[in-house]
């Protein structure tokens, strides 16, 4: 197991040359475990990685542990110092092996140690590799994978050998010097030798022919050295068999080895002794017999033996390459003519008599037997005529003859077993029921007890049906029955059962199939069904099956729970039945969409209602499945596989009101400043009124004063000119005309501070309940209220609202936190990037592009800096001092556009220049969104 060790924990500086990165390897990426304690070192390994242009990937581990952990994951290369505070080099070998994680490992090591490197090297590592000469680290890297792959491949190519060593059908030997080396177990049991005494046995024991086979001379280049011979072999018992040997030679510098394959032809030969027997038997028989070919055009002749000359007088010659149809001359229209064409265009056997003419013009009666011959895969390859001479009186004889060969030759080709029983023996299988049995002719030559094949209690009902044949039973099937083989071994079957005749007795035919692989193949379908409804059943996800009209066919116990309504309610009812309620239509919308299209689909936050009242929701996901639906495009059966959402709906909902009010607390004191101004000026009016209007009563008293009393009023002299130093006092022009201003300036804060308090009260309230159209430029307006305080000494806000904007269906309170935090934030870059006091510019804009509306919030303020932009929307990611930042406002924005309303948020930016964040929404949500 290669391996690669870092050493002391030294720093190094890492000289990165300057110059083009090496262009990128094709091959997939290299998974590197890296272990190592030091922060530094690592740093310098991926920067020297990075730059010698290796395609990785990079898992860090700081100590025992961690390394531990890490080994449940897949790598291509462990990179290793050569010591760790809790462990070392050599502990990293043992626990991989002790792990069978057969992983390279290189070791990285601080000084140049002899003794450490030949100990690590023997220890198992692939290499070592000096701190200071990192040059050679990915040079290193790349052999080491090299050298691992061809170790895997030649594993490989053993594995692959040692698997057609041991399943060869033929029997694989390896000699050298003569003596066998090498046997598999189809060999062993050809020769009938046991495996310990096998190894070192002289070839020429049970090959006696090898030395003259074999060549002589190894060297000589005109040896084949892979031939195919016949020969024969003697196994343990001193039978004969014969054999084709395959030899081939495999030389080395240190001997000649020999690789011989043995198969057994013996059965191959006896076949065509077979077949020339019963090619001479052709040849001597006194029935005609011609051959054709149909693939040919217009099936012609293709053999003809002596009889059929002597039958119709033509050699054979003359017959080769015509239509059969000469025979009959000019007379074609015999009754059996129609018989015979029918059957070769039928593809089947007949028998019919025709009137046909010999070469001399002499008419004869042939009785003519027609047959097609199929090959393995049932494909008619020849049509073989049987002709016989039926004008003499010997014609029932030869039809008994033809009849006779015919259903043995259907019965010996026939794939099913065929027995014939009498008095309770088996006296007749054909090759079918020897291959079912495992028995020969030679055992059945003079009868096989039934009992011998029959498991015990079942012998009674065989020998009942037959004894019920032979007493003139019609035919018919027996029940289900275990039989066993010559090995032991059992197995069932189905028996088909007929009368017969056998040797002049009464007998039974018996057609047999072995049915054992489809009991097999039911109990593994009913054991998979049964395991199949147990899980279904079983899982906590809501489960609904509907057929192919929509009623329901499927609701497991978690449905039952979820609804409150009992499987025995739902079942064969509607979808609309179930607590869907409201929701259902676009279920079914969606459902009709799946049928058609043969996908699926998911809604999310589906609300339900309990039977008991309580309102949830789920996440359905919606499968169409067409296996079984036939070419209807309508009829496939839907699944619907629901997850409870409701704990999550109602803590997101939680928890972005609560980020609200938290964003309205720190806002508090800015937003008590926005009330105070219009409050203290309203103040100052009324003490105004409040004085004005007291010298104005003054005046007015002493005025009545001076008048008197009753209806001759005398005027006072004194009294009247009080009166007129107390009108002069109050300065009546000056106050006819500030009045009216301090009552307007009073009545406009009031509207003010109503402002402030409405746009807080819209803000902050948790919002409607789903979605609904919501007016986007109302609520950034209402946003700009209730900030007002965080920007105004900062920035300047421009607004660029498209006023036919139309309404957009959303979390309307949701979306002013979004807002709320991008004008915050983009107030703070502003305050950071301006220390002269000068004011910025936020520039707020809307519009609509197609089926989405687009937000932009733009600053110029700092921008975001390059390092910090990949994880922007990262939760508790920020990029202001500590106790500035929670790092969760970008996150809930991201959250809440892309998750909540299905839309986009990106930004632009470049330092020192500012940001502008885009937002994107659709203008109707989906349906379950």
């Amino acid at each position: 197991m290669p391996v690669i060790v870092l050493a002391e924990k030294r720093r190094y500086a890492l000289q990165v040359p300057n110059r083009t990165p090496p262009s990128r390897s094709t091959d997939p990426a290299l998974r590197i475990l890296l272990v190592e304690d030091l922060s530094d070192d690592e740093h310098m390994l991926r920067q020297h990685l990075v730059v010698s242009g290796l395609e990785f990937s990079m898992t860090w581990a700081r100590s025992r542990d961690q390394f531990l952990a890490s080994l449940t994951a897949e790598f291509d290369l462990v990179i290793a110092d050569h010591r760790l505070p809790d462990m070392d080099s050599l502990d990293a070998i043992a626990l991989l092996r002790e792990h069978g994680r057969d992983i390279p490992l290189i070791v990285l090591t601080g000084s140049l140690d002899e003794e450490l490197v030949v100990r690590t090297l023997r220890g198992g590592a692939a290499d070592v590799v000096i701190k200071d000469r990192l040059a050679r680290l990915v040079p290193a890297v790349r052999r080491v994978m090299a050298d691992h792959r061809l170790a895997r491949q030649a594993q490989l190519a053993t594995l692959r050998f040692e698997a057609i060593f041991a399943h060869s059908p033929d029997a694989i030997l390896i000699s050298a010097g003569g003596r066998l080396e090498l046997i598999n177990e189809v060999g062993l049991r050809l020769l009938g030798l046991a495996r310990p005494l096998a190894a070192g046995m002289p070839v020429a024991r049970f090959l006696p022919e090898i030395d003259r086979l074999l060549p002589s001379d190894p060297d000589d280049a005109g040896i084949r050295h892979a031939a195919v011979l016949e020969t024969w072999v003697e196994d343990a018992s001193g039978r004969r068999l014969d054999v084709e040997l395959t030899f081939c030679r495999l030389k080395t510098a240190e001997r000649v080895e020999w690789q011989l394959i043995l198969r057994d032809i013996s059965r191959r030969k006896l076949m065509l002794e077979e077949l020339h027997l019963f090619q001479r038997a052709i040849a001597a028989t006194g029935n005609g017999v011609l051959i054709t070919d149909p693939r040919q055009s217009d099936d012609p002749i293709i053999f003809a033996n002596p009889a059929a000359e002597r039958i119709t007088g033509y050699a054979p010659a003359e017959m080769l390459g015509r239509n059969c149809r000469f025979l009959q001359g000019g007379d074609r229209d015999q009754p059996d003519l129609g018989r015979v064409r029918a059957a070769l265009l039928a593809g089947r056997s007949c028998t019919a008599v025709l009137r046909n003419r010999r070469k001399d013009g002499s008419e004869f009666w042939n009785e003519l037997f027609l047959s097609p011959i199929r090959d393995a895969a049932g494909t008619i390859t020849n049509h073989i005529g049987i002709l016989n001479d039926v004008t003499d009186a010997r014609e029932a004889q030869i039809r008994v003859i033809l009849s006779e060969q015919r259903y043995r030759l259907l019965i010996e080709l026939s794939p099913v077993a065929v027995f014939i029983q009498s008095a309770s023996r088996f006296v007749y299988a054909n090759p079918a029921g020897h291959r079912l049995l495992g028995t020969t002719d030679e055992e059945f030559a003079a009868g096989r007890a039934v009992a011998d094949f029959i498991t015990s209690g079942r012998l009674d009902a065989a020998a009942g049906a037959a004894a019920g044949a032979s007493g003139g039973a019609v035919s018919g099937s027996l029940p289900e029955q275990e039989w066993r083989r010559s090995d032991g071994t059992t197995f069932h079957v189905e028996v088909m059962t007929t009368p017969t005749q056998h040797g002049g007795q009464a007998a039974s035919l018996l057609m047999v199939r072995d049915i054992g692989l489809r009991r097999a193949a039911e109990r593994a379908l009913r054991k998979a069904h049964a395991e199949a409804e147990l899980l279904l059943s079983s899982i906590s996800a809501v489960l609904i099956g509907l057929r192919p009209d929509n009623r329901i066919s499927r609701w497991n116990e978690a449905a039952e729970r979820t609804f409150g309504i009992p499987a025995g309610t739902a079942l064969g009812n509607s979808l609309a039945a179930s607590g869907l309620g409201p929701s259902c239509e676009p279920v079914m919308a969606a459902i009709a969409v799946c049928r058609v299209a043969h996908g699926q689909a998911e809604l999310v936050d589906v609300r339900y209602d309990h039977a008991s009242g309580r309102r949830g929701f789920l996440t359905i996901t919606i499968l169409a499945n067409t296996a079984d639906s036939g070419p209807a495009q309508d009829a496939a059966e839907i699944l619907l596989l629901g997850i409870e959402t409701t704990a999550r709906k109602n803590l997101e909902a939680e928890r972005n009101h609560g980020q609200k009010l938290e964003s309205i607390g720190q806002l508090a004191a800015g937003i008590a400043h926005e009330i105070n101004t219009p409050i203290q000026f309203i103040g100052d009016n009324l003490r105004f009124l409040r004085d004005s209007f007291a010298d104005l009563d003054a005046a007015m008293r002493l005025q009545q004063g001076a008048l008197g009393a009753g209806d001759d009023r005398v005027l006072d002299p004194g009294a009247a000119a009080l009166a007129a130093a107390a009108w002069a006092a109050a300065d009546l022009p000056y106050l006819c005309t500030e009045i009216p201003r301090a009552l307007e300036q009073s009545s406009e804060g009031v509207t003010r501070v109503a402002g402030i308090v409405k746009a807080m009260k819209e803000f902050s309230h948790p919002g409607q309940e789903g979605c609904q159209p919501a007016d986007l430029n109302h609520a950034i307006e209402t946003t700009l209220t209730v900030a007002r305080n965080e920007y105004k000494y900062v920035a300047e806000v421009r607004t660029d609202l498209d006023p036919a904007l139309p309404a957009v269906s959303c979390f309307i309170g949701e979306l002013n936190q979004v807002f709320l935090n991008l004008l915050v934030n983009a107030a703070h870059a502003i305050g950071a990037a301006r220390g002269d006091g000068s004011k910025g510019l936020i520039t707020i804009s809307t519009r609509r592009l197609g089926e989405v509306v687009e937000l932009r919030f733009q600053d110029d303020g700092t921008g975001i800096p390059a390092a910090a932009r990949a994880k922007i929307f990262d939760p508790f990611f920020t990029t202001k001092p500590v106790g500035k930042g929670t790092g969760q406002g970008l996150y809930i924005c991201h959250t809440i556009v892309v998750q909540r309303h299905r839309g986009t948020i990106a930004f632009e930016t470049a330092e020192g220049v500012g940001t502008t964040f885009i937002i994107t929404l659709p203008l109707i949500q989906p349906q379950g969104g």
